[in-house]
């Protein structure tokens, strides 16, 4: 039986508390030990109450939500959240998402794969938003590079803890001001301990644009 946590970082929006309806039933339908919520604290009554009510309908009371108060010490408080979030795991198995993401349980694949011959993280890619003629121009165009390219990655990954923690410091996370998985790859690669595996199987389907896909940056 597999035992694994899903972290899940959330900042409490409206339209956050929206893609939750979707991705938290989607990410509970993998059967994972436990997901922890990530949240800055204090994390509001209501959100509280909006996360509890989604678990209940889908018959799921393994949830955790981490509320963690910003601090002077991190440059960057989504790195802090989803540090402490790792942190708190009851498994070294962790599945990594985010609330605008639908999972599949294509992802369940990764399971396996991640702790073995030494891999710390194991990704899948996304089917990306598409909303207009041009966001299908741009997701085909995306489907092509990894097609033929020979190494991928999306935010949608395992990793194992314990080798993720022997490569990834407190210290850099601290003072990185963006780009958490750019981070994490960039450490277990020039570390050279652990191996990162990028498969092109979709993982999940994405709810809103990525970052570098917003129509003004196009």
């Amino acid at each position: 039986m597999r035992k694994f946590s899903i972290v899940m970082p959330f900042r409490d929006t409206p339209r956050e508390r929206k893609f939750a309806e979707k991705s938290l039933p989607s990410a509970i339908k993998l059967k994972p030990s436990e997901i922890v919520i990530g949240v800055d604290a204090p994390a509001e009554s209501s959100f509280l109450d909006h996360i509890h009510n989604i678990c209940k309908h889908e018959s799921f009371d393994c949830i955790r939500i981490m509320e963690v108060p910003h601090s002077d010490k991190w440059n960057f408080q989504l790195a802090n959240v989803i540090w402490h979030c790792y942190k708190a795991c009851q498994y070294d198995h962790i599945l990594a998402s985010d609330v605008d993401t639908v999972l599949s349980s294509t992802v369940l694949r990764g399971y396996d794969m991640v702790s073995n011959d030494k891999n710390a993280v194991v990704s899948f890619t996304k089917r990306l938003l598409i909303k207009t003629p041009s966001d299908l121009v741009r997701y085909a165009s995306s489907r092509l590079r990894i097609r033929i390219s020979t190494w991928t990655f999306s935010g949608v990954y395992w990793l194992y803890r314990p080798y993720y923690f022997e490569d990834v410091d407190l210290v850099g996370m601290q003072s990185i001001t963006n780009g958490i998985d750019a981070y994490m790859v960039d450490r277990v690669i020039s570390v050279g301990r652990h191996e990162i595996v990028t498969l092109k199987d979709i993982g999940s389907i994405s709810m809103d644009y990525q970052n570098e896909d917003y129509p003004w940056r196009q």
